[in-house]
């Protein structure tokens, strides 16, 4: 119904009010689904944080534990691979494995950057094998015994 308070009423309107929204800031839309009407607020993605949804199906974002610096996960987007292997908003993010010839060692990324990184150095369809700390017993502590989860994902 309106982008950023201007209205529109077909496709063409919808292409022109976006032309006019300022770069790299939020705005609002006013929609209606079949006769729920509502508003959104819309914020923009960094090229990073769009590579890591497009390709894992997951927003990440670095916190500080008692136990150091990690990658935890903020969002998952439902149907993709994160989502297919069970990966949870507030999992950390421990370790991965891309399965690409000559790669032996885990990658231990501590860094949103150094994850688009080597997520951006692989090519499409490329399995990671992943682990996964989840905080089962809300102690904020990760142990590697009783919480660490195990699997694979494939790049989209």
């Amino acid at each position: 119904m309106s982008v950023a308070g201007e209205k529109v009423v077909n496709q063409d309107q919808y292409r022109a009010a976006r032309l006019g929204l300022a770069p790299w800031s939020g705005t609002e839309l006013q929609i209606d689904r079949r006769g729920d009407k509502k508003k959104v607020e819309l914020q923009p993605w960094d090229r990073d944080v769009g590579l890591l949804y497009e390709r894992l199906g997951m927003q990440v974002d670095e916190r500080r534990t008692r136990r150091g610096s990690w990658l935890f996960v903020s969002a998952v987007r439902p149907g993709g691979p994160a989502a297919e292997l069970g990966i949870e908003p507030g999992d950390l993010i421990d370790a991965l494995r891309p399965q690409v010839r000559g790669w032996r060692n885990p990658a231990v990324v501590e860094t949103r950057t150094a994850l688009v990184n080597l997520i951006s150095s692989l090519p499409k369809g490329t399995q990671l094998d992943i682990e996964i700390l989840r905080d089962l017993d809300k102690d904020e502590l990760y142990s590697r015994q009783d919480e660490l989860l195990r699997g694979t994902i494939t790049t989209q």
